[in-house]
């Protein structure tokens, strides 16, 4: 029996405030989907990067970790109904807040 492709999308994570040099670990239902390293916040922007990672179009567990302050912060998402989630460190806590197509039409970054 073939086991049938999940359709995947393609969810962004804006690293945006207070970031310092840190190492960001992004993990899907619990694997290693991406991985930034030296991760620092441009004051002009309140951006430091935007990492894109492959998510099945179901609801799903999104992990994420700065190792150096020992900070995770985890959020079940429906990835049809997100534009992408931005992500802050606030020294030893991490804030993710998911931005909707809604929220995404009425205030394009989401953030700032």
């Amino acid at each position: 029996m073939v086991e049938e492709n999940k359709a995947e999308v393609s969810l962004p994570f804006h690293l945006t405030r207070h970031f310092a040099g840190q190492t960001v670990v992004i993990r899907i239902n619990g694997k290693e989907a991406a991985r930034s390293a030296d991760t620092r916040t441009d004051m002009r922007t309140d951006l430091a990067r935007i990492l894109a990672c492959k998510l099945a179009a179901a609801p799903t567990l999104v992990q994420v970790e700065v190792p150096e302050v020992s900070a995770m912060a985890e959020v079940t998402v429906d990835p049809a109904q997100i534009q992408f989630i931005v992500v802050a460190l606030d020294g030893r806590r991490l804030l993710n807040k998911t931005v909707t197509k809604n929220d995404y039409e009425r205030e394009p970054r989401g953030y700032g």
